[in-house]
């Protein structure tokens, strides 16, 4: 596994686009457009040059191309990647500051032109590459300069004036752009904890962004893709829309990473994502309505385990796992340079089905067969357990239900071990109350006898022995309770600290 030093900037823009904001009214009425940026080349000689960005960029525009978008690509492909894809059905330009401008030319006059006929018009950009942070500002790396987050506001989301924005970076140490709360290792809440207190929501655009608490983004060889990017992608082609209405909006898809990533254990490692949705919108992210014929229905009866979607030519699409109550319309990505269609392959059992391309099939009428070559050797980096736990509606409410949720990694009932864990809390506190009982009824006996005691000083002899006795009796309850008490105390404390270790074990939510 690579790890790609990936410092990538979010955005500080005013008034972007048209006063009617949101999704669109509806498929038919709305215009899709993408701008994919790509760039392996790093800023300065302080960082490595990466290896998947270019992959990401193409990989991005086929995803688009498949949702129904218009797609501008700037990327320039290294000689392991012309081998791989061959021929490309769109032409990409390197990633310059020139060819920026000269894309967002032409997606500018395709949104003028889609405004003109009454559409509304939906941009999406996106970025896989190089960033860095320079006297407190973040950028972006272009192979000719940098692209700061006002030149972004400016050139390109001020300059096409689409009705709606959602901006993906695929970056690290995002707090550079968003605000003062640096990674750090600190373990916040998701969502606009990460953005500046004081900064206005800003209109029309919504945001996704990769972060971790190291402040590095990932590359992974098993996906030869950024794992952030591949797994956004996973939940944009269909796998994230949790309740199945053909809408991924940005709290399932935000669940849906959350969620494959939970089984990384190592704090360092495990992707997170940072997401926040037009304010004057629905939450949608994309309308898989409108996506371009061509997609495979399956649910939990077919497919019940980690499961991934792979072209002929072994370029791997997406990586799901879905739950009990699942069901998963996926769409078929159209790569032009494998047109015979996919495979569908189970982790769990090794079956693999042949998913024909460019129609919709529905995976109960496919047949399953072994598996067709072994797999490419043993994983044994932290990746290896993306996707271990299944997603599905149930899952995702229970994600939203509680800011301290956590999940044991390797259970396949998401919520069996934070049940388990949740007794133990209140296990704990009620052993502890009734400890403190035990022991001030304890303290009561003593006091009493106290009380008795000092009667009995002044009491005849015969009066005396039955006062005495009446003490011993009271000192034997203040015995038994104390000690009892202290159990209960000590057991309670226990229960605890076992929970807190058991927190502090598991991967966090949040």
């Amino acid at each position: 596994m690579r790890i790609a030093t990936v410092c990538v900037f979010l955005v500080a823009l005013s008034g972007l686009a048209r006063a009617d904001g949101g999704q669109g009214p509806s498929t038919a009425t709305a215009r899709r457009f993408a701008l994919v940026i790509g760039n392996n080349l790093p800023p300065h000689a302080g960082l490595s040059r990466l290896r998947y960005a270019d992959d990401d960029a193409v990989r991005w525009a086929v995803t688009f191309d498949a949702l129904g978008a218009e797609v501008e690509v700037l990327t320039e492909l290294d000689e392991e990647s012309r081998r791989l894809y061959g021929p490309l059905s769109f032409k990409p330009s390197p990633p310059t500051s020139a060819s920026l401008s000269a894309a967002v030319g032409r997606l500018a006059s395709r949104v003028a032109a889609a405004h003109a006929a009454g559409a509304h018009a939906i941009f999406y950009f996106v970025y896989a590459g190089h960033g860095d942070v320079d006297g407190g500002h973040g950028y972006v790396a272009l192979v000719d300069g940098r692209l700061t987050r006002d030149d972004l506001g400016a050139t390109v989301l001020g300059r096409l004036g689409a009705d709606t924005n959602h901006v993906i970076i695929d970056a690290c140490r995002a707090s550079s752009f968003l605000g003062d709360r640096g990674p750090g290792g600190e373990r916040r809440p998701w969502q606009d904890a990460y953005f500046a207190p004081n900064a206005p929501r800003i209109p029309h655009t919504g945001f996704l962004l990769a972060s971790s608490s190291s402040g590095l983004s990932h590359e992974w060889e098993e996906f030869q893709a950024g794992v952030f990017s591949h797994e956004v992608r996973s939940g944009l082609l269909g796998a994230a829309d949790a309740n199945g209405d053909g809408l991924v909006t940005y709290d399932e898809l935000t669940g849906f990473v959350r969620l494959a990533n939970l089984p990384v254990t190592n704090e360092r490692f495990r992707p997170h994502i940072v997401s926040r949705s037009p304010a004057d919108s629905d939450g949608v992210l994309v309308d898989l309505r409108g996506a371009r014929p061509g997609s495979l229905t399956l649910d939990a009866a077919q497919a019940s385990a980690h499961e991934l979607l792979e072209d002929r030519a072994g370029v791997r699409w997406a990586d799901f796992h879905m739950g009990a109550s699942g069901r998963v319309h996926l769409i078929l990505p159209r790569p032009g340079w494998s047109t015979e269609g996919f495979y569908l392959r189970s982790l769990a059992n090794d079956s693999e089905y042949a998913v024909p391309a460019g129609r919709d099939v529905r995976l109960a009428d496919l047949s399953a067969a072994p598996e067709r070559a072994p797999h490419r050797g043993a994983l044994t980096d932290a990746f290896t357990h993306l996707f271990e736990l299944p997603f599905d509606q149930a899952a995702l409410d229970l994600l939203s239900a509680d800011a301290d949720l956590r999940v044991e990694a390797r259970s396949s009932s998401p919520d069996s071990d934070w049940w388990t864990s949740r007794s133990a809390k209140v296990a704990g506190i009620a052993t502890l109350g009734a400890g403190g009982a035990s022991l001030a009824a304890a303290g009561g006996f003593v006091v009493s006898a106290l009380g008795v005691q000092h009667t009995a000083d002044q009491a005849s002899g015969f009066d005396r022995v039955g006062y005495n006795q009446e003490i011993d009796s009271r000192n034997r309850w203040a015995t038994a309770t104390a000690v009892s008490g202290g159990l209960l105390v000590a057991a309670g404390i226990g229960l605890l600290l076992w929970r807190r270790h058991a927190i502090d074990s598991t991967p966090s939510l949040w």
